[in-house]
């Protein structure tokens, strides 16, 4: 019978960041009765009799068909005919956890490891029970253990750290998987997590301990960023330092721009910005955080509104942050849609998103796609009056007045206090009576207005 063992360490660490961010180890299929019985065969200790041997794959036939209760009695006489096999204590002890009896688990599976050290099947099984028990503290040997086996295990390494408050050692873990495996989403979020709880101090000794390491652009980058941040002046002479070494690195072109920021030195810093952004080497996070600086220098300082303008016309398909698409709706409704539609297509039901689309679709009399995407946002969010008011004006302006005056008037139903949202959707189905010409209903929409507005 083949049997997929799948790891799953303390996913309660995990939920701390996103939901359903797991770390699983899957093994390769195996035949366990195959195993076991090479194990019990083993004539190290005698021969085995046969009723052990019976009595041992009855015991496997009961777990395969998840009675472990009855499995664990046939187990114990099994123990009674050999007390040291170690096969034994470990299959009680993954019966006990099947049970959820986590200390007899932990009891059985702990003598199984010390008759066989290193047994990586006897360490994950027993690794589990203690996540399942959130026992951190015994968890860690193991995870060092396991993680000199299965390269994944130091990302365990670097949470079970963080939960015990071993920083820097939790920041070493996770520097070893990243070095081999490379950065992912959830490992960046872990570093900000645990950048965030270290104290500045430890944070310094662990970045200058990085640095005399390998003087890499990246850590010259960490231990200087950290110094402008804490406006330390050793800041000018490691980013003097960086330049020296590494002149074209865009990490040394980001903080030379913070630093000229700090420094009110606004030409500079917009100067070196743009050079961030055309350098080729720039990965697509630090062009979107030089961008994004530069929306928030165009705001004070108008005159690099050309400036910013030119740079989002090359970088056409890059993801920007919020605040750089919002500032786009303002100026340039064409280059701000682009990068709406392109939010909803990794977030099709961001409200926000929808929130800003769909009235840009509608003042560039794109009716036919305010109609589709203000449709989709009622089915995400049935009771929201907004995009009521969005749907009954793609109708109107299609000229389907009797649709635009329907939206309009069940989207009433779903407002109590807002009443520039109320004026609006009575705005819109007194536009479509008009067009309708039906002078009653407009007369009794226009004393509804008035009555809104006085």
């Amino acid at each position: 019978m083949n049997i997929i063992k799948k790891h799953i360490f303390l996913s309660s660490l995990y939920l701390i960041f996103t939901s359903g961010i797991t770390t699983l180890y899957a093994q390769t299929p195996q035949d366990t009765l195959a195993i076991a019985k090479k194990e019990v065969n083993q004539d190290d200790l005698g021969n085995v009799s046969d009723k052990f041997q019976e009595y041992f794959f009855k015991a496997l036939a009961k777990r395969a068909i998840e009675d472990y209760t009855q499995a664990i009695t046939i187990l114990k006489e099994c123990k009674t005919l050999r007390p040291n096999e170690m096969s034994v204590d470990f299959e009680l002890g993954k019966n006990y956890f099947s049970l959820n009896n986590l200390p007899e688990a932990e009891k059985y599976l702990t003598t199984a490891l010390a008759k066989q050290p290193n047994n990586i099947d006897i360490e994950i099984t027993l690794y589990d029970v203690f996540a399942a028990q959130k026992n951190y503290q015994k968890a860690i040997p193991l995870a060092i253990s396991l993680s000199q086996k299965k390269l994944n295990y130091y990302e365990d390494l670097a949470n079970l750290y963080s939960r015990t408050e071993k920083h820097e050692k939790a920041l070493e873990a996770l520097d070893r998987i990243v070095d081999e495996q490379g950065d992912t989403y959830y490992r960046k979020k872990l570093r900000n997590k645990l950048y965030n709880e270290i104290t500045p101090q430890k944070l310094e000794h662990y970045f200058l301990h990085k640095l005399e390491k390998k003087a890499s652009a990246n850590n010259y980058f960490n231990i200087t960023a950290l110094y402008l941040e804490q406006s330390n002046p050793k800041a000018i002479t490691y980013l003097q330092n960086m330049k020296k070494e590494f002149p074209d690195s865009p990490k040394t072109q980001s903080l030379t721009y913070a630093y000229q920021l700090k420094n009110n030195e606004i030409p500079a810093a917009v100067k070196t910005i743009t050079a961030v952004v055309e350098n080729p080497k720039t990965e697509n996070e630090l062009k979107v955080k030089a961008i994004t600086y530069l929306v928030s220098i165009v705001k004070n300082h108008p005159e690099y509104k050309p400036n910013l303008l030119s740079i989002l016309e090359q970088q056409k398909s890059l993801p920007l942050e919020k605040t750089t698409t919002d500032f786009l709706a303002e100026n340039n409704n064409a280059k701000a849609i682009e990068q709406y539609e392109a939010i909803l297509k990794t977030k099709n039901s961001d409200f926000q998103t929808l929130k800003a689309l769909i009235p840009l679709y509608l003042k560039e009399k794109k009716y036919h796609e305010a109609l589709k995407l203000s449709t989709e946002a009622l089915s995400f969010y049935p009771t929201q009056g907004i995009f009521y008011t969005y749907q009954s004006a793609a109708y109107i302006n299609l000229k389907e007045y009797t649709n635009g005056i329907e939206s309009a008037e069940l989207g009433l139903n779903f407002i109590t206090a807002n009443s520039a949202l109320k004026l609006s959707l009575y705005q819109n189905i007194l536009e479509a009576y008009k067009a309708l010409e039906q002078p009653e209903k407009i007369l009794e929409i226009e004393e509804k207005i008035k009555h809104i507005t006085k």
